[in-house]
């Protein structure tokens, strides 16, 4: 199997569980986690907005931590921290503890981008490339995608379809490690782009974008249960549809 193959059908597998699952799923699931752990408004904003900070402060320690110990360490590491976070989600028995989860499995996506971009730019042909980092992002709204249907099937349980992605990412913990170059070869670049114009208005755009689709990505499935008097199965259905076209972060290949 060539680099290039091996390389993007792991990292779209990867970043599918880490965004679609890990962090993005929370908020398809929330109208029946909220009637069984009594989250109200407040919280699960809170909670919603501490996985967000977890992708922000993660996204910067990986970057740096892709350059100290190799994109597969990294990324490993990603898929680990997402299997904790869901298990953890799916067994909390208390919105503290579910706060916490939430925050670790939001992590992983964090994690995970930085990597990636590197070992695709150490072991993939640079005319192939682009095309790898473009398979690789698709994972993300494969994910939410995929959500989607789960919640349809097994409408209400939601502790068990978080407990079967972290089997997911325990299983995409070992692929990484077998299929995904350390990295250790890849171009070093400054840790720390030239902040021109053009970056500037790049970075305050996408931080514009992120603020305002997180309300949607947090409660998108809650308001439609709420407005349009659905269960969980509707919700299930709309989910999705409703958000997979708003991610507001950079994929892989910006890194």
């Amino acid at each position: 199997m060539s680099p290039a193959l091996r390389i993007g059908a792991t990292g779209f597998a990867l970043i599918a569980v880490c965004y679609g699952f890990a962090r993005f799923a929370f908020g398809l699931f929330l109208p029946q986690i909220d009637t069984e752990l009594g989250l109200g408004a407040s919280l699960s904003g809170m909670i919603s907005g501490g996985s967000f900070a977890g992708y922000c402060l993660a996204i910067i320690a990986s970057a740096a931590l892709t350059e100290w110990i190799g994109a597969r360490a990294v990324l490993v590491t990603a898929a680990l921290f997402a299997a904790f976070g869901m298990a953890a989600i799916a067994l909390a028995p208390s919105p503290l503890i579910l706060a916490i989860a939430v925050v670790v499995a939001g992590s992983s996506t964090g994690l995970a981008s930085p990597p990636m971009a590197a070992a695709v730019a150490a072991a993939v042909q640079k005319n192939r490339q682009d095309l790898t980092n473009t398979v690789i992002n698709a994972g993300t709204s494969a994910g939410v995608a995929l959500s989607g249907p789960i919640a349809l099937a097994i409408a209400g349980e939601w502790r068990l379809a978080f407990g079967a992605f972290a089997v997911v990412a325990v299983m995409l913990a070992i692929a990484a490690a077998i299929a995904l170059p350390s990295a250790s070869g890849a171009p070093k670049a400054g840790f720390v782009p030239r902040l021109t114009g053009a970056v500037k208005r790049l970075i305050a755009s996408s931080f514009l974008m992120g603020a305002a689709s997180t309300a949607l990505w947090s409660f998108g499935g809650q308001l439609v249960a709420e407005q349009m008097a659905w269960g969980p199965k509707g919700v299930g259905c709309s989910g999705p549809v409703s958000v997979s076209a708003a991610s507001p972060e950079p994929g892989p290949e910006h890194w």
